[in-house]
């Protein structure tokens, strides 16, 4: 009997104890965002983005979330400062599952314990190493508890200085500024806080960082070692130029790791220190003469050349109400009464210059009317070159895209992009998406050319210069959108036209009105900002957001043959507007 009961179990033919039964599969999640051991910034609730099985119930943290028809899904959740963890479980009749993913999240400022007495030396400033100039103003600021007295002491200045409490949200916070004297030491200084409260108690901590004076009788001077180097107005903040490598400054101050460097007698620039090198001691102060300006005239440019000037810093400005384009060199002396004009005035009308201060001098172009197509600032072996570029030839009937180059640079390649909640790439879609353009494009009669093939990793930089050497007459990136953390994805909606440059704006407009025509999303607007590919000034550039991907309804859209085709033809339309315009306006050659 017993070898008949074995056999039949073998067989199958007798079910086993519920014990040895395989356990049921709970529905698989995957988290695509957050990152395993990423790094969020300071915030109180941020997002969690994945997808699980249709119709599985989820839940983040504890909290229920809605499940789209394809899984996807998305999550904001409270976040606590530190190591977090975010745990997400799904259920279904048959099993239960879950999925985990650990970050660091930065701390939130929040108010110093009232009840307590203490300076939090962290958020003390100076944070880090400061070099300055008698009649340079220092800032000096603490956090602790608030309601208190404040003072700082500079110790080797045998400074001491009061601060005050500043309102705000968040309280304790003291700052105040001091203005070095030309009679301070000019040796090292740390500065020592202190905080008395109504009893009469106090508390004392040193700033993480040091402030060292420095001899004004010793010039420092410094040269870019980089592309790109971006010239900030104050430490770490927003900049408005780059500039190529073998440009000089005057050092004149220090932030941590950035560099103070003086333009003019009024004016100063912020720069990173591992752009720049320092000059052995005793290099000159870049300084120019501006003698002639010679004036010559190619197929597709005319050059204003500065001959002899070299390595001097310079911005170039736009100014499309007074048809105006401008150029500032700064540490040049005009010498020179007279200046050749162009002959051909279909850019230019008039050349002049003016000396504006005794180290910065403006050289300025009367534009004549119509679209700018493209100006450039940049050194070669004669000299500083000012170049603006003339129209390119728009056919007089038929296709306003005959003979005009288009660049088309689909956004990302090994960087991804940003993800949506089913694992969408962005780099794959901007590249679907240009292809679908590149065809219209094509068959319309216009020369297009790429920043990358497929999956060719070309850094950000790089693509503006591959456009302009390919000849672009216009400048088109194709992307789609995402939000920081901190930001709910759910409510990021639309396409957003972007450009920087006066000249991109007419461009971005007419590729705007095509999106509200082709494209049913809703409209984020025409945006101007600083944007990597759009600031380049040889050609009009835009950026086309077309969606957001992170969005679970917009990213359902992107992974749709109709809508990338309508986003292409929203591009179209909006890039043959542009030119039909210029067209009726007498943009021809």
């Amino acid at each position: 009997m017993k070898s008949w009961l074995l056999f039949l179990l073998i067989a199958g033919l007798v079910p086993m104890k519920a014990e040895a039964r395989k356990k049921p599969v709970g529905p698989k999640i995957t988290i695509v965002y957050p990152r395993e051991g990423q790094e969020i910034p300071p915030v109180s609730r941020s997002f969690v983005l994945g997808s699980v099985i249709p119709r599985a119930r989820l839940y983040v943290n504890g909290q229920r979330v809605r499940v789209q028809p394809n899984g996807a899904f998305v999550s904001m959740i409270p976040y606590n400062s530190g190591d977090f963890e975010i745990t997400c479980t799904a259920v279904r009749k048959r099993g239960r599952s879950t999925a985990k993913r650990k970050v660091h999240v930065g701390e939130v400022l929040k108010t110093t314990a009232k009840d307590s007495l203490l300076i939090e030396a962290r958020d003390c400033k100076p944070a880090d190493t400061v070099e300055v100039l008698p009649g340079d103003l220092l800032d000096l600021s603490c956090k602790g508890t608030p309601g208190c007295k404040a003072v700082v002491r500079l110790d080797s200045l045998k400074q001491t200085v009061t601060l005050v409490e500043v309102p705000g949200e968040v309280g304790g916070i003291y700052r105040a500024g001091y203005f070095i004297q030309p009679k301070d030491s000019l040796k090292q200084t740390p500065a020592t806080f202190t905080l008395t409260d109504s009893s009469g108690k106090s508390v004392s901590a040193k700033a993480p960082g040091q402030v060292f004076v420095l001899d004004p009788r010793r010039v420092r001077v410094a040269e870019t070692v980089e592309d790109n180097v971006k010239l900030r107005y104050a430490p770490n903040g927003v900049f408005q130029t780059t500039m190529p490598p073998g440009i000089r400054f005057q050092v004149t101050g220090r932030v941590g790791e950035e560099y103070k460097a003086k333009l003019s007698g009024s004016q100063s620039v912020w720069l990173l220190s591992r752009q720049i090198k320092m000059l052995p001691q005793g290099t000159p102060v870049p300084k120019g003469k501006i003698a002639s300006v010679l004036v010559k005239e190619e197929e597709r440019w005319v050059r204003c050349v500065m001959p002899g000037i070299f390595g001097l810093p310079y911005q170039t400005e736009h100014l499309p109400e007074a048809s105006l384009l401008r150029l500032t060199l700064y540490g040049a002396r005009v010498d020179t009464y007279a200046i050749r004009q162009p002959p051909d005035t279909s850019v230019v009308r008039r050349l002049s210059w003016r000396q504006k201060e005794a180290d910065i001098c403006e050289i300025e172009a009367q534009l004549a009317p119509g679209q700018l197509w493209g100006y450039d600032a940049a050194y070669n072996d004669s000299g500083l070159v000012f170049s603006l570029r003339k129209p390119p030839r728009i056919s007089e009937k038929g296709s306003p895209f005959r003979g005009i180059t288009i660049c088309l640079d689909p956004g990302h390649s090994a960087d991804p992009g940003a993800i949506g909640c089913l694992g969408t790439l962005e780099k794959d879609v901007n590249w679907q998406i240009a292809q679908r353009l590149l065809a219209l494009l094509r068959e319309a009669g216009a020369k297009v050319v790429l920043t990358r093939t497929k999956d060719e990793d070309v850094p950000l930089y790089e693509r503006p210069k591959r456009a302009f050497a390919l000849g672009a007459d216009l400048f088109l990136g194709i992307h789609n959108n995402a939000v920081p953390d901190g930001t709910d994805p759910s409510k990021a909606r639309g396409f957003g036209v972007y450009y920087y440059t006066s000249q991109s704006e007419s461009l971005a407009r007419c590729i705007h009105q095509a999106y509200r025509k082709f494209v049913r999303v809703p409209d984020d607007g025409v945006i101007q900002q600083n944007l990597a590919v759009c600031r380049p000034s040889q050609y009009p550039a835009v950026l086309m957001e077309s969606a957001y991907i992170i969005n679970p309804r917009e990213e359902a859209l992107l992974r749709t043959s109709r809508f990338q085709q309508r986003c292409a033809k929203a591009m179209f339309e909006g890039l043959k507007s542009f030119l039909l315009s210029q067209r009726e306006h007498g943009s021809l050659r």
